[in-house]
């Protein structure tokens, strides 16, 4: 099921990770997407982080999006719960070609 995120891009981020059990490091690429807190004040906002699926990270999508950084994007997303021993979260992926919808590139 895809999702729009209506929001402001803030750009491309990498963080890198160390398998504990391997030593092999795995990269994990997001993008930044600002949106206006709920009930939050005046100008206050929750930043998203979208991750990039390998494929769509290949593909170029992480430069795609720089052209978009300060504008405000439709962004197609999907959710991927997880729980583990101690804890549960969410994490948003880019769903399609993860193209922002409705946008003009700067």
């Amino acid at each position: 099921m895809t999702i729009l995120i209506k929001g402001t891009v803030l750009g491309h981020k990498k963080i890198e990770r160390t398998n504990q059990q391997t030593g092999e490091v795995i990269e994990k690429h997001f993008i930044g997407i600002a949106v206006p807190k709920t009930n939050g004040y005046q100008g206050e906002e929750t930043t998203y982080d979208i991750q990039i699926s390998k494929r769509l990270f290949a593909e170029g999508l992480a430069a795609h999006y720089e052209k978009y950084v300060g504008q405000s994007v439709y962004v197609p997303v999907f959710p991927m719960v997880w729980k583990g021993q101690k804890s549960a979260g969410l994490n948003w992926f880019f769903d399609g070609d993860g193209k922002p919808l409705n946008a003009k590139a700067a």
